[in-house]
């Protein structure tokens, strides 16, 4: 409730790990989310002009411009399972190639390597 019943700053950043099973994620060239803050909980406001990315694909979570608001990163770890069981990793493949086969709206080699069966995988550390 802390992050959420304040009036300091209206988003809240966290890094967020690729899971490719229940006890490692993904940690290489192509799989590097987990360097990164993004915000993922945002605070709505009616007055302002909340923006979002227009392609097809990769158009982001959040609206792009709520970093433009007072926010703050969080040292909590959010853990995504959506890459977790290899039939996910499949049908994402699938759809990714089929979606954007050139990698216009994302990057080719990241969906190439979705299928890749040694993957540099780190165990979760609490």
């Amino acid at each position: 409730g802390a992050l959420i019943n304040q009036d300091s700053f209206d988003y809240v950043a966290f890094r967020l790990y690729d899971f490719w099973d229940k006890d490692h994620y993904r940690e290489d060239s192509c799989w590097q989310a987990h360097y990164y803050y993004r915000p993922f909980l945002i605070r709505y406001l009616p007055g302002f002009s909340y923006r979002w990315k227009e392609t097809p694909l990769h158009c982001g979570r959040m609206p792009y411009n709520v970093t433009e608001l007072p926010g703050i990163n969080s040292s909590i770890r959010l853990k995504h399972f959506g890459w977790a069981d290899p039939e996910s990793r499949a049908r994402k493949y699938k759809w990714y190639l089929e979606a954007d086969p050139e990698g216009k709206y994302g990057v080719l080699q990241q969906y190439l390597s979705i299928m890749d069966e040694h993957p540099n995988l780190v165990k979760w550390e609490d």
